[in-house]
């Protein structure tokens, strides 16, 4: 049997261990803390995917399927719209050009798409302006729907890696910002 998983450095010692104890200790409920797991709709496992791996397809999905594109003031006030003005080349895999475009518009070699930022559950009724995740987006191209949470390169620059997870099958891509 071979088992495809993230290599993603963050959780790439969790999702083995919680692939070990779902395939070898047969503990059924191993895999439901990871958004493209077994057990998808588990709140409990949800929440554990979140707090592991910031915004998912799984606990958002209803909030992105109605999500609008990013606008100017957002930009202005969000970590990432602004990382996109200094830095708007991207490769997705290795497949370039890759844009973060201002108006929340997205370049790709497939078609043109939308992007925006992901609000925040926590964000209080009735609070004046939304919050939103501090290093994760929506984007949207050829009819999918993405989930994109960026950390830092392995010198620790900021926002130069996203892992992308597919939301209509978990597929998952890592971009880079092209220099």
């Amino acid at each position: 049997m071979a088992v495809s998983f993230s290599f993603h450095p963050n959780e790439a010692v969790a999702r083995g261990s919680s692939l070990r104890r779902f395939y070898v200790k047969a503990e059924q409920q191993a895999l439901s803390g990871w958004s493209d797991g077994e057990g998808r709709g588990d709140q409990k496992g949800e929440n554990q995917a979140k707090q592991a791996f910031g915004a998912s397809c799984a606990g958002d999905s209803e909030q992105l399927r109605d999500a609008k594109k990013a606008e100017p003031h957002e930009e202005d006030a969000h970590q990432l719209g602004r990382h996109f003005r200094v830095h708007r080349d991207w490769s997705w895999g290795s497949v370039t050009p890759f844009a973060f475009n201002a108006n929340g518009e997205l370049q790709t070699p497939w078609g043109g798409g939308t992007w925006g930022f992901i609000e925040s559950k926590e964000t209080e009724k009735g609070e004046k302006g939304a919050t939103f995740f501090a290093a994760a987006i929506w984007a949207r191209f050829v009819g999918a729907t993405h989930v994109l949470n960026f950390e830092p390169s392995e010198f620790d620059e900021p926002n130069f890696i996203f892992v992308s997870e597919r939301c209509a099958d978990g597929d998952m891509v890592v971009g880079r910002v092209v220099q």
